[in-house]
């Protein structure tokens, strides 16, 4: 009998570590210029590993609480890959999967990030916003799309005038 209850005693210590270690949230500080605090959420979304980045999108695509507890985390990924891509990098194959994700989020810093990512000088980020707030029919967002008239690539590319035409009709705004 005694055996039973120190078995059970140390399962049931065990699994209260488990719980307390899968709730208590892993965070490191990033010292330098970035002195904010990095989930590991948001260490695996500005990450070398495209697969995990893609693995967990795409888990949050379809867990609502998990794309709320998770914002600033996918606001701040999104900021970073659109930094990157205007300083020359490539941005990942999963930056619209991304965008998309963060515009499903029903709070203004969401729509406002979005937003915000048509003013990227890499018009390859701007098309992607363009076509994501489109599909979320973000309203906020038809003024901003307006005035995508006055960049040069307006001109001279017409995948990026199809893209914010397109982004309008979308919006089905009356």
């Amino acid at each position: 009998m005694t055996g039973f209850r120190t078995s059970s005693i140390y399962l049931a210590f065990a699994l209260g570590a488990l719980i307390w270690m899968v709730a208590t949230p892993d965070v490191t500080v990033v010292s330098g210029a970035d002195s904010r605090v990095k989930s590991r959420l948001a260490r695996i979304l500005v990450g070398r590993n495209e697969v995990n980045r893609q693995k967990r999108l795409a888990a949050l695509a379809h867990n609502v609480a998990g794309r709320i507890d998770g914002m600033h985390d996918l606001i701040y990924a999104l900021d970073y890959h659109a930094a990157a891509a205007a300083e020359g990098e490539e941005l990942p194959p999963s930056f619209s999967t991304l965008a998309d994700v963060v515009a499903q989020i029903k709070r203004p810093q969401a729509r406002d990030a979005v937003i915000g990512l048509l003013d990227c000088p890499q018009v390859v980020v701007a098309i992607v916003a363009a076509d994501v707030l489109g599909q979320h029919q973000i309203y906020e967002a038809i003024e901003p799309l307006k005035g995508q008239v006055e960049r040069p690539e307006f001109e001279s590319l017409y995948g990026f005038r199809f893209s914010l035409v397109r982004s309008l009709v979308q919006m089905e705004h009356p």
